[in-house]
């Protein structure tokens, strides 16, 4: 009994342990991507929103929303301008797309990457995976 109290206690720590370094990278990730609003020659900011930002506002972290999902690359996918909040007009292609479940049901994001930024060095690898819902309109 003594032994099963004890790998009982041990597996319980592992999962605390393990939540808490998600919880870290997590609060680490939040950090830089501050730090990256925050610094003039990084932000996607205005100088208007720079000179009032303070930080970006974070939900708590739900692991019900972490899941795997299947990658399918595209195949000759043509450039295009996306919307975006902004008149800006970036040209990005569809890169792939991410196939997973959650909660039962089936879901399909896309994936892109933006033709100017690949050729920055340090971001060739770099995409984007825009979603929306509840909480973003």
């Amino acid at each position: 009994m003594k032994n099963l109290f004890t790998l009982f206690l041990v597996f319980s720590i592992g999962i605390l342990s393990a939540q808490e370094k998600k919880s870290e990278a997590s609060k680490e990730f939040q950090d830089n991507l501050n730090k990256e609003y925050a610094d003039v020659n990084e932000s996607p900011l205005t100088k208007e929103d720079l000179a009032v930002f303070k930080g970006l506002d974070f939900f708590p972290i739900d692991e019900k929303y972490i899941v795997l999902a299947t990658f399918i690359k595209s195949k000759n996918e043509k450039i295009f301008q996306m919307k975006t909040s902004t008149t800006r007009l970036p040209q990005y292609k569809k890169y792939g797309e991410l196939h997973f479940e959650l909660e039962g049901k089936s879901f399909v994001l896309n994936v892109y990457q933006n033709i100017e930024l690949i050729k920055k060095k340090d971001y060739e690898d770099y995409l984007f995976l825009p979603f929306s819902d509840v909480t973003n309109g």
